[in-house]
């Protein structure tokens, strides 16, 4: 399922005004942890202390539908979105670890990322990634490098 939606991905070079948006608003660091300012504006009453830990916070601090951003096929926009994330994320340190989850269930297209916060485990481990009922992709990163990718379903 993901080899056709990259391959639909690569065919499209610009993304819709709602996902534009997003990552034009850019990313910061509030309290050790990296998130999409356009989603912290709006969320900047939740503190990272009410989650289980940082990167619980991040995951839901940066976590979106696709859906709600594009009015026709989200999917397309997948990994067109991701690289412009990606070099956003390098852009404000090239040294971060971090991990991009995906998950896909029927036309719904959600996104999250978080960067490898020490002491702390991953949002999804990759070994889990086959009990999930939803079609999803981990894309681990290390310097703005793939270092391992994983999908299921």
């Amino acid at each position: 399922m993901f080899n056709i939606i990259r391959k639909e991905s690569n065919n499209s070079r610009y993304l819709p005004k709602g996902l534009n948006r997003i990552l034009r608003d850019g990313v910061s660091l509030h309290n050790d942890c990296l998130v999409l300012d356009y989603f912290w504006k709006a969320n900047q009453h939740l503190l990272e202390q009410e989650f289980q830990d940082k990167t619980h916070y991040e995951c839901f601090i940066n976590g979106f539908h696709l859906n709600d951003f594009c009015k026709l096929n989200a999917a397309k926009y997948l990994f067109v979105f991701i690289k412009k994330l990606v070099n956003l994320i390098k852009d404000s340190n090239s040294s971060y670890r971090f991990s991009i989850m995906i998950t896909i269930n029927h036309q719904d297209v959600h996104l999250t990322f978080h960067v490898k916060h020490q002491n702390e485990p991953e949002w999804f481990e990759l070994e889990q990634i086959d009990k999930s009922n939803d079609a999803m992709m981990i894309i681990k990163f290390e310097k703005g490098t793939v270092c391992r990718e994983n999908w299921g379903l």
